[in-house]
């Protein structure tokens, strides 16, 4: 919105048309400064607001996950390690478990041919 004001230079004036010129060019003038003022304050909030959103959300969380993954396949190659430097035993059978011996009640099976 333009506001016309009265410019009354210390020198009279020609036309009064030039007092109201002067006096539009002044405040367009302070008001695309004010706007120009607002636009930067804005861009710039919303450059700032972009940037916490990016390292809020992106890159904490990744550095977080990573330094996870990191950990894990530590403890996993530690894991690993430990396996090969135990001592490898040979592979064994199972002992076969024997049948008690009970000669008292113990009857021979003997098949019986018809």
């Amino acid at each position: 919105m333009v506001f016309l004001t009265a410019y009354r230079p210390s020198k009279p004036l020609k036309k009064w048309n030039q007092t109201i010129l002067i006096s539009l060019t002044t405040q367009t003038a302070d008001g695309y400064y004010l706007c120009y003022i607002m636009i930067k304050f804005i861009f710039y909030g919303l450059v700032i607001y972009l940037v916490y959103k990016l390292v809020f959300e992106l890159l904490i969380p990744v550095s977080k996950a990573s330094a996870q993954m990191r950990e894990k396949i530590q403890e996993m190659q530690q894991k690993q390690q430990n396996f090969q430097q135990q001592p490898s035993k040979p592979f064994e059978e199972p002992v076969k478990a024997s049948k008690p011996s009970t000669d008292k009640d113990y009857i021979e099976f003997e098949e019986v041919k018809p």
